[in-house]
């Protein structure tokens, strides 16, 4: 029960009045063709299928690069992360850079509106001296998380809890892609028992594609080319979804998209003015709100080692993508495709690769090589990405690289100060002191939940007992989940228990509930308690970075402090999980 505390945290302060709610789930490593509703045959994503089937599904979405440190920034700034210095590679758990303290993030810009913002998970985005990187100096009043890479759900190596465990029948990445459509499932059930479905927008998606050097412990980039650490399509493009009953209407959407495109969109239907700095994402409220068209007709793909000398590495407009320079990556091995591996160089195309994905997104047929005639459309195709990518290479100006400022060992979080030799020292026992940001022991304080109004007092006669929270957040494997008890939005749902689920047997989805506020008027007897796979309050717990060639492993980190939250009146941001 006390794996519940981070759900808490994140949803105590939404409110039920005013600008929208935003809940944004960022998957790690996920690959498009991973999920269900993306066509994938056995995984088992009930939770995350229902969200597809009733809300909006993009089959056009897209992160600027391939990699996780990168791929995070872009999302919290809406700018491109050689704006913001987060290049070359990714951050390690010693780095003295971060993500500067001058770029406003999406929490900052909701924060100005008068949001109370909470971020659960993964950072990675940097530590600093003192934690002066870390959420609660970059607009998150609340986080419980940790600061480096992990080795929780889907990123590898995968963790799950044992209730998951051999059940999903897709091996260690299917299990715990299996255990976080649960907690999305559990994360959709509490906001439905809330009463505030039609107050909060869900944005679920991820920050790379798969890393088929993992094989069967890897995602899976369906019918798209390569994956994790290229500018191909099964790096670059992603599962997205879209919910918000009442305002967006269900269905598939084929308009350009980018991760860049969040935080002007959330700032447009928070009313919240945007930074007075150079975006490069689009307000897509149109697309959700089905009122309009996506402003956005062009995305520029940088690869995992940038440089000013040969600029982006691929350009897409309209339903055209050129290939300007390729080259493969160790994340992308053991695929049947060599131009994904590592063993690829850095190859110079002139003229480009140019494909047509709108009839080949698995990027086989080059439409200027091998033809003997090439149609006008075409060449004026050609044309077009060659003049993009000349004009925003000369307009772009590379930030100075906060991966260049090198590393400090005493930076990295350690639960044992002053042991040798580190980090391997680091490791931390399952009881003990909770470390703080600057590696010394701190007293963590017993977590309260924010008590949340019940919406339908008619509905609560019986009351539920509410989520023991554990005193602390430490990165191990969690005991069998107890049953938790999740009103069903139906009275004839909640009449009758269901059975414990028997092992190997796949869960079902949560029902989402519909927003209906008459289905509650009538008192129900009180719900039987049903198995409930608990999601885990880190879901991305172990330190696992991601550098060229070959990704190192890191020590385990340990949560930090909570800043304490803002008065109730605020709108919370929700739950931000990257």
């Amino acid at each position: 029960m006390g794996a519940l505390w981070p759900l808490a945290l994140a949803l105590a302060g939404l409110a039920a009045a005013g600008p929208p709610n935003f809940v944004v789930i960022f998957a790690d490593d996920l690959g498009y063709g991973d999920l269900g509703a993306y066509g994938h045959p056995s995984s088992s994503t009930p939770n995350l299928d229902q969200l597809a089937a009733g809300g909006l599904r993009f089959t056009d979405f897209y992160v600027p690069v391939a990699l996780c440190t990168p791929s995070r920034a872009a999302l919290l700034t809406g700018r491109l992360p050689v704006r913001v210095g987060m290049y070359p590679g990714v951050l390690q758990p010693s780095s003295r850079g971060g993500l500067p303290l001058e770029e406003v993030t999406l929490a900052e810009v909701l924060e100005a509106r008068g949001y109370l913002t909470g971020m659960a998970g993964k950072w990675h985005l940097g530590v600093g001296p003192g934690g002066a990187f870390l959420p609660p100096h970059q607009g998150f009043h609340r986080f419980l998380g940790t600061p480096y890479s992990h080795d929780q759900h889907t990123h590898y190596p995968q963790f799950s809890g044992k209730s998951f465990v051999g059940h999903s029948g897709r091996g260690p990445f299917g299990d715990s892609l299996m255990e976080l459509d649960a907690a999305v499932g559990a994360l959709m059930a509490t906001i439905g028992d809330l009463g505030l479905l039609r107050e909060t927008l869900v944005i679920f998606t991820a920050d790379n594609g798969p890393e088929t050097m993992r094989m069967s412990h890897g995602g899976c980039s369906g019918l798209l080319r390569c994956g994790k650490g290229t500018t191909y399509e099964g790096g670059v493009r992603e599962p997205a979804l879209a919910f918000w009953p009442g305002h967006i209407t269900p269905g598939v959407t084929h308009e350009l998209a980018s991760s860049l495109d969040l935080l002007p969109t959330l700032a447009a239907l928070a009313e919240a003015p945007l930074p007075n700095v150079t975006l490069d994402g689009f307000d897509l409220s149109p697309v959700l709100l089905g009122t309009g068209k996506s402003p956005r007709q062009s995305i520029f793909f940088y690869p995992s080692y940038p440089d000013e000398v040969h600029g982006v590495f691929a350009v897409r407009s309209g339903k055209y993508k050129a290939h300007f320079f390729t080259q493969g990556s160790a994340h992308s091995d053991t695929t049947a495709d060599p131009a994904c591996h590592a063993s690829t160089p850095l190859t110079a195309h002139e003229p480009p690769l140019l494909f047509d994905l709108s009839m080949d997104p698995g990027e086989n047929y080059d439409l200027l090589g091998g033809v003997t005639v090439v149609t006008q459309e075409v060449l004026q195709a050609l044309k077009e990405l060659q003049l993009l990518k000349a004009h925003f290479d000369a307009e772009m100006t590379f930030s100075p690289s906060q991966m260049a400022q090198g590393e400090d060992p005493a930076l990295q979080v350690c639960c044992q100060p002053g042991c040798k030799p580190r980090p391997d020292c680091c490791y931390c026992p399952d009881t003990g002191p909770v470390m703080g940001s600057s590696g010394g022991p701190r007293v963590q304080p017993e977590p309260q939940p924010h008590p949340v109004p019940q919406p339908q007092p008619e509905a609560q006669a019986q009351p539920e007992p509410e989520p023991q929270p554990q005193p602390e957040a430490q990165a191990q494997p969690e005991p069998e989940p107890q049953p938790h008890p999740v009103p069903q939005p139906q009275p004839e749902a909640q009449a009758q228990p269901e059975p414990e689920p028997q092992p190997h047997s796949v869960p079902q989805p949560h029902p989402v509930p519909q927003p209906q506020p008459e289905a509650q008027a009538q008192p129900e007897p009180e719900p039987q308690p049903q198995p409930h796979p608990v999601p885990q309050p880190q879901p991305e717990a172990q330190a696992q970075p991601e550098p060229e060639p070959q990704p190192q492993p890191e020590s385990e980190p340990q949560p930090h402090p909570e800043p304490q939250p803002q008065p109730e009146s605020q709108h919370s941001m929700g739950r931000l999980l990257l």
